[in-house]
Order: structure tokens, then sequence, then C-alpha cells
């Protein structure tokens, strides 16, 4: 038996399901685009995240890298004889002046093999001041901290520095480089005599007759790390971490301490246990193997966006990049939207009540009168009054409002999806700019040391594919920090942008290829280029530094320059020829600057 309807007015049955149609198809275009939005919203957050992990990547990864360069460097002129051990405390004007070049690092060091032992040495909270440090000047070997003199060498004791004895042979760092007989990394250790922590490299020395000579090293302390993350601009409530592999903190973005504790009893800070309130939760996440790729983490009825990627650690620490921030920083403008969305159905919904209610009484109205009629028996008078109300005419009129309310609910629609796009091709174009921005420096304008390493790996092989010579300029301004300090930071940063245009001045080809690498120091990368050319182009850009104002009132800055040129085999890695450059432009410093220095091979 079929089931009946149940009997309703015909009032009812006209104006209920033309609102319930109405109301489903705007609900479900509703719900679509803020769906979308939301997706396309929470992509950007993930995207921005990755960014800001890439954005901590680079500077600490080649702060890392930059410490081996120095200690592989040390070692090297040791074992080459190119200084000499016979008086340790004449190490230590070199040791000083390349931590005065390096801000970032915090020690750099020689123990003999007989267990003498000088370093330079920069407090971890300090930027600025570099000391000494050696056995051979305190008691019975005690290690002595001293104030540099204007040669580099020991002026007099630092004072409130306690001497304490020190034997370099029986450290971590020494038995490390002996144990591996090649530069080593060690783990994140404590310092002596000091309540922080560092990151620390060492490198055995030998004769050619293989005896030792000695084992240079060098760290960088977790607070220096940490002011890569502090300098970054997250959104509020943000979060930038760097954790080890068993979850405790190396570099941190906020004010919170990376270590406790008193000296000797020093004890490095867990990640469950900053002050943050996602970083207990992500710790969780971290520890359960759950933080593999961009997530959403609840913590307190508040979402955040999070990233963990590995840092490109050549220290081989298993460290990780930790990135968090809320989710409505990116989702926060769509509830807005949606309730102005919202009132905007609930107006448009009474509005076609109203005019179903009229359609209805439209439609009902004869009907209703032919009902009346017919039970007080005056059917035929009122055909006769209502000839003209031709029930084809009212139905004519019912598909005509029909007609336009499907009309205006395609335009809604249509709005509707037209904002869809609008907001995703906004977001695609904002997705554009954040790659592009990743790909330049901001304050001088010309390429990145991201876009330089790119560069360098794509060219490399293009050399290597043609067996074309590929030339490297490695330029770095000769006393800056000098320029900074007399003249403010404000004038170095138009001398680096009045530098990049120099350079960019003569390296004019389409091939050739100007970045910044990193504080005053830039890169000219050269295809085709043959050592004589390079050579001729590296005295151009030397010239042209030295005769321009790289800034208002600011003249005869100098530059010195490293140049290496290769014709890569497949044995070789594109690193070789930074190192290369590294240690030529090492060479131009140590001549005395305002001079090109080739790297051997890179003058025929």
């Amino acid at each position: 038996m079929t089931p009946r309807l149940p009997t309703l007015p015909l009032r009812v049955w006209i104006l209920w399901p033309l609102l319930g149609a109405f109301l489903l198809a705007v609900v479900g275009v509703t719900l679509f685009a803020q769906g979308a939005a939301q997706a396309a919203a929470r992509d950007l957050g993930r995207a921005y995240a990755a960014e800001i992990g890439q954005r901590i990547d680079e500077p600490l990864s080649a702060e890392l890298q930059g410490l081996r360069r120095r200690v592989a460097v040390n070692a090297e002129a040791l074992a080459a004889g190119r200084i000499g051990v016979e008086d340790p405390l004449a190490l230590s004007p070199w040791l000083y002046e390349q931590l005065r070049q390096a801000q970032h690092l915090t020690i750099l060091s020689v123990a003999l093999a007989d267990g003498r032992y000088v370093a330079a040495v920069r407090r971890p909270e300090n930027d600025e001041a570099v000391h000494l440090a050696t056995n051979l000047l305190g008691p019975r070997s005690h290690l002595s901290a001293h104030v540099a003199g204007a040669d580099g060498r020991p002026a007099g004791p630092l004072a409130g520095e306690l001497a304490r004895p020190y034997d370099p042979r029986q450290r971590a760092f020494f038995q490390r480089a002996l144990d591996a007989e090649a530069p080593v990394w060690g783990r994140v250790e404590s310092y002596v005599g000091w309540a922080a922590f560092g990151i620390g490299i060492s490198a055995p020395v030998r004769d050619v007759d293989g005896t030792l000579l000695a084992v240079t090293g060098g760290t960088i302390a977790l607070e220096r790390l940490a002011g890569v993350l502090a300098a970054l601009d997250l959104p509020d409530g943000g979060l930038a971490l760097v954790v080890d592999a068993e979850g405790r903190l190396v570099a941190n973005s906020v004010d919170a301490p990376l270590a406790t504790g008193e000296l000797g009893q020093v004890e490095r800070v867990a990640l469950a246990d900053h002050p943050h309130p996602v970083a207990a939760p992500l710790a969780a996440r971290l520890a359960a193997g759950r933080a593999a790729a961009p997530e959403v983490l609840e913590v307190d009825g508040a979402a955040y966006l999070y990233d963990v990627r590995p840092l490109r650690d050549p220290a081989a620490l298993g460290l990780s990049i930790v990135v968090a921030f809320p989710e409505a920083t990116f989702t926060g403008p769509l509830g807005l939207g949606r309730d102005r969305l919202l009132v905007l159905v609930a107006l448009v919904l009474a509005a076609v009540g109203g005019l179903g209610i009229l359609l209805a009484r439209a439609v009902v109205g004869p009907v209703e009168r032919v009902t009346a009629a017919a039970s007080r028996g005056e059917l035929a008078e009122l055909a006769r009054r209502d000839a003209c109300d031709s029930p084809v005419r009212e139905v004519a009129g019912l598909s005509t409002a029909l007609g336009g309310l499907a009309d205006a609910l395609r335009r809604s629609i249509a709005e509707l999806e037209d904002r869809v796009q609008d907001r995703t091709r906004a977001l695609e174009d904002a997705n554009a700019q954040l790659v592009a921005l990743s790909l330049r420096d901001p304050l001088t304008g010309v390429g990145n040391r991201r876009s330089f390493d790119e560069a360098l790996v794509r060219e490399w092989a293009g050399a290597l594919r043609r067996r074309q010579p590929l030339a490297l300029l490695l330029i770095d301004a000769d006393h800056f920090k000098r320029l900074n300090d007399e003249h403010g930071h404000l004038v170095g940063d138009q001398v680096l942008q009045g530098l990049a245009r120099a350079i960019a001045g003569v390296a004019r080809r389409t091939t050739d290829q100007v970045a910044r690498y990193g504080g005053e120091e830039f890169v000219v990368l050269l295809p085709d280029t043959p050592a004589t050319e390079a050579m001729a182009l590296a005295e151009r850009v030397r010239e042209a530094v030295s005769g321009a104002e790289l800034a208002p009132g600011i003249a005869g800055v100098t530059a010195s320059i490293g140049l290496a040129v290769a014709i890569p085999t497949p044995s070789d890695a594109p690193s070789s020829l930074v190192a290369a450059a590294d240690a030529a432009l090492y060479r131009a410093k140590a001549g005395g600057r305002d001079r090109v220095e080739s790297a051997p091979g890179a003058t025929s």
C-alpha cells in the first residue's frame, strides 16, 4: 500500500519547498566556499611555516659550516708550517683576528701535543669583546683568561676570571680528534668556567712524519645560535626552536633560558619544560614520532600550525627545526567573512519568505474563492465574475516568479564562486611572492645565500657537462666592523648596498650571478670564465669598490677578494670551489687587504 502524503494547505506546499530548496542551495554553497577558503588559508600558513624553517636552516647551517672551515684552515696552516707551534703565545694574534671577524663563534683554540694551550674566546652573552685564554701564564698550568692587547697577545689578566687547572689532552675535544684522525664534531657540551653549552669541532694536526703537533678546534655557544632565531619576525604567539634528538633546546626565538643551574651543575632545558603553551604537546608528539610534516595542534582550545624539519646539520647531531604559530593568524579573517555571509543569507531568506507568501497567496487565492463559492453554491456566478482568472495564466505567473528566484540563486552562487576564485588567486600570488623573496637579499637587492647555493649546484653541473671553467669571487669588505662601530649600523647597511651596486656594476653579463654570502661577504659566480678573465674582473671589482663613495660621506672602503677557478670533474664537489676561494680570501686578508688572491691553479 502506497503511503499517503499528509494533508496540508496548498500555501504550505508552495511556500515550504521553495524556502527549503533555497536554504539548502545557499547553505551548500556557503559551506563549500568557507571550506575552500579555510583550506587555502591553512595551506598558506603551512607554506609560511616551511619558509620560516628554511630561513632558520640557512644561517644556522652556514654558521656551522663556517666554523668547520675555520678549523680546517687553521689545521692546514699548522700542518704546512705557515704558522709555527714553537711559541704557542705567538698563535694568539692569529686566533684573535679570526674570532674578531667571525662574530658568531665563541672559541678558536690550538692545543699542542705537550699540553700547552692558547685560545681566543668570546663569552656566550657578549657579542663584541674577544679575550685570550692560555695555560702558559698561570701557576702550575692553570687556565687563565687575559685581555687582548693591540697586537692580539695577552696584555694582562681579565678581571673577575679565576685560573683553574687545565690539561687539554684530558678534554673530550682532544681525545675525539685523536680517535677520528680527522675533523670531528662533538655533542652539545658545557663550557669550562661558563654556565652555558656549545657545539664544537676539533681536528688533529700532524707533520709530514705523522708526529702529532697539535689539536685545533672551535665552538659556537647555543646563545649565539639562538640570536638567529630571535631576529625572526614571527606572528604574535609564534615560536621557533632548534632541538636535538633527545628533545633538548639548542636555540630559541623567545626570551627563555637554554640552560639552568649554577656553574658545575648546569643542565640543558628540555622542550617539554619550555614556557610556551605549545611546547609540551609538541615535545610529546616529537617523542612519539608524529611530527614529521606540517600538522595542526589543539592547545587549550586554540589551534596551532607547526612544522618540524631536520636541520641541514654538518655536525650530524640530529638537530631539528620546530616552528609553531596560531592558525588564527591566517584563518582569523575568515570568521568575519563567515558572519557577514550568514547575515546576508538571513536577509535573503527573509526576502524570499515574504515573496513566497505573496506568491502562495496569488496562486491559492483563486482556488480558495472557488472553494468558498462552491460551498455557498455560487460556483457558476464566480466563474462568470472571474472568467479572466485563467488557471494557465496563474501557472505562467508562478513560473515567471520561480524563474526569477532561480536566476537570483544562480547569481548568488556565481558571486560566491567568484569570491572563492579571488581568494585562491590572492593566496597563489602571496605564495609566489614568498618564493621570490626567499631568493633575494632584502637589504642589498642581490641574490641571497639560498639563491647562490642553488646557482652553484646548477652552474657546477653545467660546467661539468660542457667541460668549461667555472670561476668564483669571494669578496669581503675590509675593516667593516670598525666602520660599523664608528658610523653606526645604518651607515654600515648603506655601505653594503653601495658595495652590492659596485660589484653588480662590474659583473654585467647575463650569466654572472651576484649574491650576498653573509654579513659583509659577497660572491660572484662566473660561468665559462677562464682564470685570466676572472682575475681581470676581480681587479675591476676591487678598483670599483675602492674608488666609489659607497655611502654619503663614506669613501675609501676597500675589499679583499679570493678567486678560485675550476673545471669540474665527476669526483669534485661544488663546495671545493667555495673552500678554495675562502682560503684565497683569507690569504688576501692576511697579506694586507685591498688585494686579490687566487687559489692554486687559478692563475693560468
